[in-house]
């Protein structure tokens, strides 16, 4: 994967990824913990390089 490109996953993947709600990937996202992207009108969605860096975080 070239390192500038952004593997796009819905907030429904990174919150199952991470064991949590989907209205918890909101929050984070809203609160500006993990980064959002509007890709098209009204979809948002995560990276989901940086869900891997924080279950990598959780669990050292």
């Amino acid at each position: 994967m070239h390192q500038n490109q952004i593997n796009f996953i819905s907030y429904a993947q990174a919150a199952k990824m991470l064991g949590v709600a989907v209205v918890t990937i909101k929050k984070w996202a809203q609160k500006g913990i993990i980064k959002r992207y509007a890709v098209t009108g009204r979809s948002v969605f995560v990276d989901k390089d940086e869900i891997l860096e924080m279950i990598r975080g959780k669990e050292s």
